[in-house]
């Protein structure tokens, strides 16, 4: 018999000695989870026959980039890699028992929905959405791990629909439990205790923290009395695969806008968006769409809303369209969950050095573009109409 010796981290016991089928690896940057997370699967693949392992992240050049080189330097710092094993064009890697690791991004959808397997783990498990979380685990027979940094919003799928279940542990590192960083990365990450606390918070202590980055403030009631408030009219944002189509209603009451989901969902096709409207939108209500699709605009009228119409655009309108909807109070029904969910998400972006911009991520903001395109359209105090023309005063 064979012996090897690992140098490993805390990680690899916690997952070791789990019992529960779900784990949640929270940590802070450098705590080592994800090298001893590939380690403690290496062991697995080899303590077992025939297992298939499955590594998953949103994107493969993120994948290409992080989990398969540890993989490959765990194997070759263990005399473990051969080149024969690895099969490129599917990335897999097959060991004498016959267990399999195989790496794949949710950018792959026929894998989303392939075979069974017996072991799961999803790093940076937070860029994923939820379907895409859920068709992954209901092929996964045995334990499902999940890795992240705390760097998005409390009411993220992750801490509303997973941690809170009976058969979940979380465990929380830092970069002090990573005894083999070197001292110049310690000191890199406890800079930030004074030179900008929020990541300090996220990166070295490996909690949430509060997001100064949120774009939006808003209040979730509730519920809400729609007969008092006047209606505005929908804003729709058209997404397909990875992307959702979402129609958003817009109400008014004073310097407050009220805002309703009425459709948030990936797949749909221009004639199922349609019906979905149809139940929803009088033929004689405002529909405002994104301009940079004319021809799904002209469907819509003939499809019986004479009224849809895209928003007008110009330089830095996402901007300008933030400035404008921050103009006024927010309030969502809690019924509204994917439309809360972004509020809370979307946030500013950083510079190269940490510090915040005024430039929006591009994520979390398929319902809000629809809001956006209302407000833009519709509620643009410094809009004047003169003759053929809808001039924007900026």
């Amino acid at each position: 018999m064979s012996e090897l010796q690992i140098n490993t981290t805390i990680t690899f016991g916690n997952a070791w000695d789990s019992k529960t089928k779900i784990q949640l690896h929270q940590g802070s940057a450098r705590s080592g989870k994800s090298f001893a997370l590939l380690q403690f699967l290496i062991v697995k693949a080899l303590g077992n026959d025939g297992l298939l392992i499955s590594v998953v992240r949103k994107t493969f050049p993120a994948l290409r980039t992080s989990a398969i080189r540890d993989f490959k330097d765990i194997l070759r710092g263990l005399d473990l890699w051969d080149e024969e094993k690895w099969m490129a064009t599917e990335h897999t890697f097959t060991f004498d028992n016959g267990s399999v690791i195989e790496f794949f991004s949710t950018d792959s959808a026929e894998k989303l929905k392939g075979l069974k397997r017996d072991i799961l783990w999803i790093d940076e498990a937070n860029e994923l959405t939820y379907e895409q979380y859920f068709q992954l685990t209901i092929r996964t027979t045995g334990q499902i791990i999940l890795s992240f940094n705390p760097s998005f919003s409390i009411k993220h799928w992750i801490l509303k629909e997973v941690q809170p279940g009976d058969d979940c542990e979380t465990f929380i590192t830092t970069y002090r439990d990573n005894p083999y960083l070197p001292l110049e990365q310690v000191r890199f990450i406890e800079k930030y205790r004074e030179t900008n606390p929020r990541y300090w918070q996220t990166y070295g202590l490996g909690q949430f923290a509060i997001n100064e980055k949120q774009i939006y403030n808003f209040e979730v009631v509730d519920d809400w009395d729609w007969d008092r408030s006047d209606f505005v009219g929908f804003g729709l944002d058209l997404g397909y695969v990875q992307d959702p189509t979402a129609l958003v209603g817009v109400w008014r009451t004073g310097e407050t806008l009220i805002l309703r989901e009425h459709i948030y969902k990936r797949g749909l096709l221009t004639n199922e968006i349609l019906e979905m409207i149809r139940g929803n939108v009088q033929p004689n209500d405002p529909i405002i769409i994104d301009s940079s699709e004319p021809r799904m605009i002209d469907e819509f009228k003939r499809g019986g809303f004479p009224l849809a119409k895209g928003v007008k655009k110009g330089k830095d309108s996402i901007q300008y369209g933030i400035d404008l909807v921050k103009g006024y109070n927010l309030i969502v029904p809690k019924s509204c969950s994917n439309l809360i969910e972004e509020l809370y998400s979307y946030e500013w972006m950083d510079d190269s050095n940490g510090n915040v911009t005024n430039r929006p991520i591009d994520a979390y903001n398929h319902a809000l573009d629809a809001v956006r395109y209302v407000v833009m359209e519709l509620l643009n105090k410094k809009k004047i109409v003169a003759g053929n023309y809808a001039i924007s005063i900026r």
